[in-house]
């Protein structure tokens, strides 16, 4: 789950600067799940990535974007797979049930089998996914530029200023997709460029 979560996993080395990490604590990218290790004890390994994905991607990312779509529009949206009980029993059944021979959410699609028509259960997952890439190597191409490759940059003291220009230079080449790469580090340069002003602005409160 980790490994297919994270942006940075394996080039935490390389992003880092020698001296910031030696700065800090060593980075364990399992600390999240740690208070959850107890009850993920004795579970297969499909049921301890979906706990971990329970946990962590599910509020933390999905549900969130479910609920800020549907308020911008004056919604309230409910998510009733969610329901306590469902959770409990679901997460109990055997492994069987939920993925087999590569097919995913096995007991649900078979409980309403005759209820959908083959396409929608063949039908792809579709996500909220915006084309990050594609912004970066079109119209945002210049700012990703100025933000990221600024000689003053902020991330500089923390982050190797020559990984990052690979990164970039790499996906506007087209050698790569690094979208969702390039746009945390951008929020992560505009959040320190903005820092500043809002530590200021709470001793003024």
């Amino acid at each position: 789950m980790t490994t297919l979560s994270a942006l940075f996993l394996d080039d935490l080395p390389d992003l880092l600067r020698p001296d910031f990490t030696s700065s800090i604590a060593p980075i364990d990218p399992l600390r999240y799940l740690a208070p959850e290790q107890p009850r993920m004890e004795g579970l297969s390994t499909l049921s301890r990535q979906l706990h971990a994905n329970f946990i962590s991607y599910l509020p933390d990312d999905l549900l969130v974007k479910v609920d800020r779509c549907t308020m911008a529009n004056s919604l309230e949206a409910r998510s009733p797979f969610l329901d306590h009980d469902l959770i409990q029993y679901v997460a109990a059944l055997p492994d069987r049930y939920k993925l087999a021979r590569g097919r995913s959410k096995v007991v649900l699609r078979e409980a309403f089998a005759d209820l959908l028509p083959p396409a929608i259960d063949r039908r792809r997952k579709m996500g909220f996914g915006v084309p990050l890439g594609t912004w970066f190597r079109g119209h945002l191409r210049q700012f990703v530029r100025d933000v990221l490759l600024a000689p003053d940059a902020r991330y500089r003291s923390m982050l190797s200023g020559p990984f990052v220009a690979r990164l970039v230079e790499r996906h506007l080449a087209g050698e790569a997709n690094l979208g969702h790469q390039l746009w945390s580090l951008i929020c992560f340069e505009r959040w320190l460029q903005m820092l500043p002003d809002w530590t200021k602005r709470a001793h003024v409160a």
